[in-house]
């Protein structure tokens, strides 16, 4: 929880227990609490705060494992899914991948992300953890053009990460592409989307596995 300005008294109390917070927590105007499994209700009380005027938001993270992941999100949406590019019937066509159609070692992968908004938004990230089995497609950064969104994206390692300076309210259609390179059979974790200056808008889409076979 933040709030913009903490005197040297302020005090958070949590379900009924003050929490004490560092000299670094008052300056910054921002604590990270971790709570038990068991808690099953959560209450926040600031005291001490000497203005008229105070912002603040809670966010949470839960830990649960990745191919299982549940989406959420509501002002803020998105959804992941994972297609191979094929030539069925000498015609190019995308077939999504799911726990019974696999990828074949070598194919071009291409990942769609879904997005919604229920407002106007600035400086908005997609955080994606890419599949084990796959590379990246194609530059390690770069730019993209979807409709009405012009946006820019980095590869790393594991992790693809877009950023979208101007969101407009609506649905939008975002794609990166990957090979698929080493046979197996991979979980993968959710796409997390966030705004910057507002990160009560917020979501992620589900996990999923995806299997990549031989040739």
């Amino acid at each position: 929880t933040a709030a913009p300005v903490l005197a040297s008294d302020a005090r958070l109390v949590i379900n009924g227990e003050e929490r004490p917070l560092s000299p670094y927590e008052l300056a910054m105007g921002q604590a990270e609490v971790r709570l038990p499994e068991s808690a099953e209700e959560l209450q926040l009380r600031w005291q001490g705060i000497k203005t008229d005027i105070l912002f603040g938001g809670v966010t949470y993270r839960v830990a649960e494992k990745a191919s299982e992941a549940t989406a959420t999100g509501q002002k803020l949406k998105v959804t992941k899914e994972v297609y191979a590019r094929r030539i069925v019937s000498d015609r190019p066509e995308l077939v999504r991948l799911s726990d019974v159609q696999a990828a074949r070692q070598g194919e071009k992968l291409l990942v769609r992300y879904f997005v919604e908004t229920e407002q106007d938004l600035s400086l908005v990230t997609i955080s994606d953890t890419r599949i084990a089995g796959a590379e990246p497609g194609y530059d390690f950064s770069g730019y993209g053009v979807s409709d009405r969104l012009f946006w820019c994206y980095t590869r790393r390692e594991s992790t693809d990460h877009i950023y979208i300076d101007y969101l407009p309210r609506g649905k939008h259609v975002l794609e990166l592409e990957a090979v698929a390179n080493v046979r197996g059979h991979y979980s993968y974790g959710p796409a997390q989307i966030r705004s910057i200056y507002a990160p009560e808008y917020a979501g992620n889409s589900a996990g999923g596995t995806v299997e990549i076979k031989q040739k």
